[in-house]
């Protein structure tokens, strides 16, 4: 009996070691990623020719609420004109979005590419004083914004999830020091996107 239990020991034990695999087997083996190994898909129309597919554009533009708030030091019955200067002279504060305090929204404006094709895109305002510097807004009751996107191209969304599709963004700031002379809402400029294919 205990030599039946001994042979089938050793029997489970060649079979064991005859499976296994051990790095110094491979030495002399490589992996690689070349074409050979890959995996290709090629898609074609019905008469064997291969399919660009016509162009269809869908950009969706996302836009965040760019309201700013000047939060001034003093009440309304503090704040002096001078008509001299047309600025209200010691008025002082700072500048918020919603309860926080900044001068900048983050990805003001959002584009996301659904279109089966490159689009080149641009930020800008529409009353830039300078051609040469189209992200920067004119002078309204005494400040001014400036667009902190580039300029570029979104990729194509072929090969892409839907959650995923290229996209670009842009923020807008402004300037931290202005301090505003309308005491009234007001609108500094109006932001424009550009889009061609």
């Amino acid at each position: 009996m205990k030599k039946v239990w001994a042979i089938l020991f050793a029997a489970i034990m060649v079979l064991s070691m005859s499976v296994s695999v051990f790095a110094t087997d491979l030495a002399d083996t490589e992996i690689s990623g070349d074409k050979d190994n890959d995996v290709i898909v090629e898609v074609k129309d019905k008469n064997g020719n291969t399919l660009t597919g016509e162009k269809v554009y869908k950009v969706v533009i996302e836009w965040k609420d760019m309201t700013f708030t000047f939060k001034a030091d003093q009440t309304a019955d503090e704040i002096e004109w001078d008509p001299d200067t047309h600025t209200y002279t010691n008025l002082t504060g700072k500048w918020m979005v919603g309860t926080t305090e900044t001068n900048a929204i983050a990805d003001a404006v959002k584009l996301i590419n659904h279109s089966n094709a490159e689009v080149t895109y641009g930020f800008s305002f529409e009353n830039a004083p300078d051609a040469t510097a189209p992200k920067h807004s004119k002078l309204t009751g005494n400040v001014t914004a400036v667009l902190t996107g580039a300029d570029g191209t979104l990729a194509t969304a072929e090969g892409t999830e839907y959650d995923a599709a290229p996209f670009a963004t842009s923020g807008v700031e402004v300037d931290n020091t202005a301090v505003p002379n309308l005491l009234s809402t007001f609108t500094v400029d109006t932001v424009i996107v550009s889009l061609t294919k």
